[in-house]
Protein backbone atom coordinates (compact mmCIF):
# COMPACT_ATOMS: atom_id res chain seq x y z
CA UNK A 1 0.00 0.00 0.00
CA UNK A 2 1.56 2.85 -0.92
CA UNK A 3 1.53 6.50 1.38
CA UNK A 4 0.30 9.62 -0.22
CA UNK A 5 1.83 13.09 -0.20
CA UNK A 6 0.17 15.47 2.61
CA UNK A 7 -0.80 17.57 -1.23
CA UNK A 8 -2.09 14.15 -2.51
CA UNK A 9 -4.64 14.26 0.73
CA UNK A 10 -5.47 17.38 0.73
CA UNK A 11 -6.44 17.37 -3.15
CA UNK A 12 -8.25 14.33 -2.76
CA UNK A 13 -10.02 15.34 0.60
CA UNK A 14 -11.55 18.53 -0.38
CA UNK A 15 -15.57 18.66 -0.56
CA UNK A 16 -15.67 15.68 0.96
CA UNK A 17 -18.50 14.80 3.85
CA UNK A 18 -16.10 13.09 6.63
CA UNK A 19 -16.24 14.83 9.85
CA UNK A 20 -12.79 16.04 11.08
CA UNK A 21 -11.80 13.41 13.25
CA UNK A 22 -12.48 10.48 10.54
CA UNK A 23 -10.44 12.96 7.83
CA UNK A 24 -7.62 12.98 10.51
CA UNK A 25 -7.58 9.38 11.32
CA UNK A 26 -7.87 9.16 7.42
CA UNK A 27 -4.79 11.39 6.38
CA UNK A 28 -3.03 9.42 9.81
CA UNK A 29 -3.49 6.30 7.86
CA UNK A 30 -2.10 7.61 4.34
CA UNK A 31 0.42 9.90 4.87
CA UNK A 32 1.63 9.59 8.32
CA UNK A 33 1.52 5.53 7.99
CA UNK A 34 -0.26 4.89 11.28
CA UNK A 35 -2.60 1.78 11.41
CA UNK A 36 -5.89 1.68 11.10
CA UNK A 37 -6.41 0.85 14.32
CA UNK A 38 -3.90 3.18 16.08
CA UNK A 39 -5.29 6.02 13.68
CA UNK A 40 -8.83 4.97 15.41
CA UNK A 41 -8.11 4.99 18.62
CA UNK A 42 -6.19 8.50 18.15
CA UNK A 43 -9.13 10.09 17.26
CA UNK A 44 -11.37 8.24 19.08
CA UNK A 45 -13.74 6.91 16.66
CA UNK A 46 -14.38 2.99 15.52
CA UNK A 47 -11.83 1.45 13.43
CA UNK A 48 -14.79 0.87 10.62
CA UNK A 49 -15.69 4.64 10.76
CA UNK A 50 -11.60 5.15 9.22
CA UNK A 51 -12.17 1.89 6.87
CA UNK A 52 -14.87 3.73 5.37
CA UNK A 53 -13.34 7.01 5.11
CA UNK A 54 -10.95 5.40 3.34
CA UNK A 55 -12.48 3.47 1.19
CA UNK A 56 -14.30 6.97 0.16
CA UNK A 57 -10.84 8.71 -0.23
CA UNK A 58 -9.47 6.10 -2.45
CA UNK A 59 -12.21 5.92 -4.68
CA UNK A 60 -12.29 9.44 -4.60
CA UNK A 61 -8.42 9.35 -5.91
CA UNK A 62 -8.93 7.08 -8.66
CA UNK A 63 -11.59 9.15 -9.78
CA UNK A 64 -9.19 12.29 -9.74
CA UNK A 65 -6.50 10.52 -11.47
CA UNK A 66 -8.63 9.55 -14.45
CA UNK A 67 -9.77 13.03 -14.85
CA UNK A 68 -6.09 14.20 -14.58
CA UNK A 69 -4.93 11.72 -17.38
CA UNK A 70 -7.83 12.17 -19.54
CA UNK A 71 -6.94 16.53 -19.72
CA UNK A 72 -2.66 15.40 -19.68
CA UNK A 73 -4.04 13.20 -23.09
CA UNK A 74 -6.05 15.99 -24.65
CA UNK A 75 -3.32 18.21 -23.55
CA UNK A 76 -0.57 16.33 -25.45
CA UNK A 77 -3.20 15.88 -28.69
CA UNK A 78 -3.58 19.99 -28.75
CA UNK A 79 0.08 20.33 -28.36
CA UNK A 80 0.29 18.07 -31.42
CA UNK A 81 -2.04 20.16 -33.57
CA UNK A 82 0.45 23.23 -32.71
CA UNK A 83 3.45 21.10 -33.96
CA UNK A 84 1.92 20.43 -37.11
CA UNK A 85 0.42 24.04 -37.75
CA UNK A 86 4.03 25.47 -36.92
CA UNK A 87 5.40 22.82 -39.63
CA UNK A 88 3.16 23.76 -42.19
CA UNK A 89 3.50 27.97 -41.71
CA UNK A 90 7.15 27.13 -41.32
CA UNK A 91 8.31 23.98 -43.09
CA UNK A 92 8.34 20.67 -42.56
CA UNK A 93 11.69 20.23 -41.43
CA UNK A 94 11.21 23.09 -38.53
CA UNK A 95 13.00 21.53 -35.23
CA UNK A 96 9.95 21.92 -32.35
CA UNK A 97 11.22 22.20 -28.53
CA UNK A 98 9.67 22.07 -25.83
CA UNK A 99 10.34 24.84 -22.82
CA UNK A 100 12.65 23.98 -20.01
CA UNK A 101 13.05 25.36 -16.54
CA UNK A 102 15.23 27.96 -16.34
CA UNK A 103 16.07 29.06 -20.04
CA UNK A 104 15.22 32.60 -21.63
CA UNK A 105 13.83 32.19 -25.06
CA UNK A 106 13.91 35.44 -27.43
CA UNK A 107 12.00 35.65 -30.48
CA UNK A 108 8.79 36.70 -32.19
CA UNK A 109 6.05 34.50 -31.94
CA UNK A 110 4.27 33.07 -34.80
CA UNK A 111 0.85 31.86 -34.04
CA UNK A 112 -1.52 30.91 -30.14
CA UNK A 113 -3.73 27.92 -30.43
CA UNK A 114 -5.58 25.50 -28.15
CA UNK A 115 -3.65 26.81 -25.44
CA UNK A 116 -0.40 27.12 -26.90
CA UNK A 117 2.29 29.93 -28.28
CA UNK A 118 4.62 29.23 -30.73
CA UNK A 119 7.55 31.33 -30.55
CA UNK A 120 10.28 31.21 -32.98
CA UNK A 121 13.94 31.50 -31.69
CA UNK A 122 16.56 31.25 -34.58
CA UNK A 123 15.54 28.23 -36.56
CA UNK A 124 13.81 26.74 -33.86
CA UNK A 125 10.02 26.40 -33.09
CA UNK A 126 9.14 26.91 -29.07
CA UNK A 127 6.24 25.61 -27.91
CA UNK A 128 5.28 27.59 -24.83
CA UNK A 129 2.03 26.42 -22.42
CA UNK A 130 -0.08 29.57 -22.30
CA UNK A 131 -1.05 28.65 -18.68
CA UNK A 132 2.52 28.86 -17.80
CA UNK A 133 2.91 32.50 -18.79
CA UNK A 134 2.71 35.70 -16.55
CA UNK A 135 1.64 37.40 -19.63
CA UNK A 136 -0.15 36.60 -22.90
CA UNK A 137 1.70 37.57 -25.89
CA UNK A 138 0.88 39.75 -28.65
CA UNK A 139 1.26 37.81 -31.89
CA UNK A 140 4.09 39.13 -34.63
CA UNK A 141 6.15 41.14 -31.99
CA UNK A 142 9.40 40.02 -30.14
CA UNK A 143 9.12 38.43 -26.88
CA UNK A 144 11.88 37.61 -24.40
CA UNK A 145 10.45 34.52 -22.16
CA UNK A 146 12.41 33.59 -19.02
CA UNK A 147 11.20 30.37 -17.41
CA UNK A 148 12.72 30.19 -13.64
CA UNK A 149 14.74 26.96 -12.52
CA UNK A 150 11.66 26.50 -9.52
CA UNK A 151 9.22 25.67 -12.63
CA UNK A 152 7.07 29.01 -11.53
CA UNK A 153 5.44 30.68 -13.98
CA UNK A 154 7.68 32.63 -17.36
CA UNK A 155 8.23 36.21 -17.07
CA UNK A 156 7.51 37.97 -20.34
CA UNK A 157 8.39 41.11 -21.60
CA UNK A 158 8.05 42.08 -24.98
CA UNK A 159 11.61 43.11 -26.20
CA UNK A 160 12.26 45.79 -29.36
CA UNK A 161 14.63 44.37 -32.51
CA UNK A 162 17.27 45.77 -32.81
CA UNK A 163 16.76 48.32 -35.66
CA UNK A 164 17.94 47.22 -39.03
CA UNK A 165 21.76 48.67 -39.61
CA UNK A 166 22.15 51.07 -42.70
CA UNK A 167 24.47 49.15 -45.27
CA UNK A 168 26.15 51.03 -48.11
CA UNK A 169 28.00 48.58 -51.21
CA UNK A 170 30.03 50.94 -53.06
Amino acid sequence: MSSWTEDEFNQVSKLTQLSNRTLGACKDVLVNGLSGVEAAAKYSILPAQVSRGLKGLRERQEKFNEIVEKRLIQKDILKSNVVQKARSMLGAKLVVKDTEAGCTYVGPTVFKQDGFLLQRVGKTGIVHDLGKLTVVPKIDANWTIEYPRDGGLASVKETPLEPARNIVQR
